[in-house]
């Protein structure tokens, strides 16, 4: 059985992962033991939207269709609490999200299929950053989704993120993976806040899958697809 996870960030790429159950054991960094194969198949589908959901729910729910994922995670949402749920529900999925203060900027919103049991295990957010981490215990597997606005600095996120992953995930002895956008070049290891990033991630044993561009423009951000223990 497949399990494909979608992670569609707006005006950014589209990644998919496709993961399966039932590999071999192997001992990794801190002996945890693996329990999934993670196969990466990157597509270039991009989308055209104005960074807001509610305009562009209906090629989301196309998307449902066509795509067969099982799991959808959107970041930079728009979604406000005065936006009622049926704006942006999809047929199908059960939906979990944590909203923004402003239609400008911010929100994430995971979509999961209706047949995969989950709990959402955490919801955080700072004044720019946002968080939601859903367990699916079919496969032993935690997704996070993340947003950073570009107007936090960067210092700030990484405390932020840094203190996220040792409360709420270091303690967690399932697969790990974490997706979205935080408004870093990861593909510039040179400079000093990549290095922060990226040290951050192997204290806790995470590993940065993303290392190019994937949207174009005049800072050439990447996304991030972060996996532990797959």
């Amino acid at each position: 059985m497949k399990f494909k996870i979608i992670l569609i960030l707006l005006l950014v790429a589209l990644l998919a992962i496709t993961v399966e159950g039932g590999g071999k054991r192997r001992r990794r960094y801190k002996g945890r033991p693996t329990r999934t194969l993670i196969r990466k198949k990157y597509t270039t589908t991009t989308t055209k939207n104005p960074y807001c959901l509610t305009k562009n729910i209906e090629r989301f729910r196309e998307l449902s269709i066509e795509k067969m994922f099982d799991v959808l995670c959107l970041t930079e949402t728009h979604i406000t609490e005065d936006i009622p749920d049926s704006k942006i529900k999809i047929n199908g999925f059960n939906m979990v999200q944590i909203n923004s203060h402003s239609r400008r900027t911010g929100g994430v919103v995971i979509y999961v299929k209706n047949n995969l049991k989950f709990i959402v295990t955490t919801k955080e957010c700072s004044t720019k950053a946002w968080i939601i981490t859903i367990k699916i215990d079919e496969y032993a597997l935690n997704i996070t989704g993340i947003y950073r606005s570009p107007s936090q600095k960067p210092s700030e996120f990484f405390q932020f993120l840094d203190s996220y992953i040792h409360k709420n995930l270091d303690c967690i002895n399932d697969n790990q993976i974490i997706i979205g956008d935080m408004n870093l070049n990861v593909a510039k290891t040179q400079e000093r806040k990549i290095k922060d990033y990226l040290n951050i991630l192997r204290r806790h044993d995470l590993i940065q899958v993303i290392t190019e561009y994937t949207r174009y423009d005049k800072k050439n951000n990447s996304s991030s697809i972060i996996v532990n223990n797959c």
